[in-house]
């Protein structure tokens, strides 16, 4: 049932192309999302972030052992402490969405702006969403915090988004690594996309073709280091599923190409003047190269599978900058693509998605 009513609210997200059947399609959609999260039960990573909150200490990801320390004051039921947790990470999503609702409406005060229920709805039904707030909840957390940083940093709020740094990296040992590869990025479009660094200036397509060259060597380089690294040896060949539940890296990231491209043709030309959704396009095209560039390893397929979290995470942040910025097909036709994200239906139905 869970798996029909998710199917059917994503099918269903083309009635927000009709301004006269938005607000119907929100509210038939949030009365599905409070159906589907009201009947599923936890799967997959929840139990055992119940039992682990009975002893923190073992966590190496010590900001997130403090979000659970600090839930513990209030109940001594694990259980209720992984909900507070998750409702926690929930938060995190949507006042994002409210910062990049808030921050677009005050710059584009000419647009006939859309509500923010809207930018909410939206997230809620990203991938990203569903697999950070249901399973992943340390990861989603630091992926969440390093966007908020960016976000900081492209609003000039340089002293808060110092303040991100450490509960980015230590909420999840690879947020490190997102955070240096989003910051690499995002200097280097500072620099020649968006400024003339010593005089010189990229064109969006130059910039596209240094940002994809720039993952797929990083994509070589991080199979090195993982073969030749004592810490993170384990990747190889590491698979935290069933066979029968895990599907290829390189059959996944099919599809994933495919809604890539579409939704890029479908946004249009890039442009330097757009401080916010530009960034996030070149973004997701490197994280959709760098995953491609992985799945050429048959042995780094989980290694993978943590690089295509960041990628739906980069995505959701696309969503609700394509819809703010008018780009609606873009934004809706990604999210009707997840009516086909079998990660999700397992990750919110559990094994059996009958």
């Amino acid at each position: 049932m869970i798996v029909s009513l998710y199917i059917l609210q994503h099918l269903l997200s083309i009635l927000l192309l009709d301004k006269r059947s938005q607000f119907l399609y929100a509210l038939l959609s949030f009365a599905l999302i409070s159906i589907i999260y009201f009947i599923k039960t936890d799967h997959y990573d929840i139990p055992q972030y119940v039992r682990m909150a009975a002893n923190t200490s073992i966590f190496a990801d010590v900001a997130f052992a403090y979000i659970l320390d600090f839930f513990s004051l209030f109940t001594d039921s694990k259980e209720l402490v992984i909900k507070y947790t998750q409702f926690f990470i929930a938060f995190l999503f949507l006042f994002y969405g409210y910062l990049a609702h808030a921050s677009f409406t005050l710059r584009h005060r000419d647009f006939n702006n859309e509500s923010v229920m809207y930018v909410f709805l939206l997230v809620i039904m990203s991938a990203a969403f569903s697999l950070g707030v249901n399973n992943g909840l340390r990861q989603a957390t630091s992926g969440i915090l390093v966007l908020y940083l960016l976000f900081l940093l492209i609003e000039r709020k340089y002293f808060l988004s110092v303040l991100m740094v450490l509960p980015a990296i230590y909420s999840h040992g690879s947020g490190i690594y997102f955070l240096g590869l989003m910051l690499t990025c995002f200097v280097f479009l500072q620099a020649f996309y968006f400024n003339a660094f010593l005089g010189i200036k990229f064109s969006s397509p130059l910039t596209f073709f240094f940002v994809v060259m720039g993952a797929i060597i990083c994509g070589l380089m991080l199979n090195e280091f993982v073969m030749y690294s004592e810490q993170y040896y384990n990747y190889a060949n590491k698979v935290l599923v069933s066979n029968n539940e895990r599907v290829l890296l390189r059959y996944k990231i099919i599809p994933i190409f495919f809604i890539f491209s579409f939704s890029e043709i479908l946004a249009g030309k890039y442009s330097s003047l757009n401080m916010h959704l530009s960034p996030l396009r070149f973004f997701r095209a490197f994280f959709v190269f760098l995953i491609v560039t992985l799945s050429f390893f048959a042995n780094l397929d989980e290694l993978g599978a943590r690089m295509l979290y960041y990628y739906f995470l980069i995505e959701m942040t696309l969503i609700v900058y394509f819809w703010l910025n008018k780009n609606k097909f873009s934004s809706v036709f990604i999210i009707f693509s997840y009516s086909f994200a079998t990660n999700s239906m397992h990750i919110l139905a559990g094994h059996n998605l009958l």
